[in-house]
């Protein structure tokens, strides 16, 4: 009997280990590269990742639905705009290039300005709301995106996939574009996010260029 008991403890812990490995995120990374620090309320998964590819890409999340995260941080430059000085939304010329995404999950620093800035979900909102410069131009507009993401059945189903667990993932967007320092926000922390363009998005235009009737 205690053989028995115990071949079954046995058991039980390889299946533990087995079920943890299988839902474990996978990085593609090198054997001999540790993976990014993630915060430990908020575990990366396949679900976020896609969920992340189509806000960095979805262009309705700029002040005058112009430009998106992937209109100055293209893969095919190194995740940058392969600009000296970059240019917003509304056409305002930026005093620095847009910085690369390359391997930015093992930056320590994520801004050319503010060496205090280090994590990620903090940062992500600066270039959505802020204005000096102005780079996508949705300050003040915090309700037409949250609206949108409400709205948009793709984004309900993304959001509901990505965040399971919450009553109300819509929420957890809302709270980071309203500057609380909760944790829990998508995260750009791999190069999967950008990695194409996807059907069903308005497409980009130059920075500065309106849409018709002046929208």
């Amino acid at each position: 009997m205690k053989r028995l008991l115990i071949v079954v403890a046995v058991a039980a812990a390889l299946l533990t280990w087995w079920s943890l490995t299988k839902r474990a995120f996978d990085w593609h990374l090198p054997f001999d590269i540790p993976p990014p620090r993630v915060p430990v309320d908020n575990p990366m998964s396949d679900a976020k990742v896609e969920l992340g590819r189509w806000l960095f890409h979805d262009t309705r999340l700029s002040g005058n639905g112009s430009m998106s995260c992937a209109s100055c941080h293209i893969q095919a430059l190194a995740f940058t705009d392969g600009r000296a000085r970059s240019i917003g939304s509304t056409g305002e010329v930026h005093p620095r290039g847009a910085m690369s995404l390359v391997n930015v999950a093992f930056a320590s620093r994520l801004t050319w300005a503010n060496p205090l800035l280090d994590k990620l979900e903090d940062q992500a909102v600066i270039p959505l709301l802020g204005d000096n410069p102005v780079e996508m131009g949705l300050g003040g507009q915090e309700q037409r995106a949250m609206t949108l993401l409400r709205e948009d059945p793709r984004y309900s189903r993304l959001l509901h996939d990505a965040f399971p667990n919450d009553e109300d993932p819509h929420a957890l967007l809302l709270d980071r574009l309203n500057g609380a320092a909760g944790q829990d926000v998508v995260e750009l922390r791999q190069a999967e996010i950008a990695r194409g363009p996807l059907e069903g998005l308005p497409r980009p235009r130059e920075p500065g260029q309106r849409r018709r009737g002046g929208q």
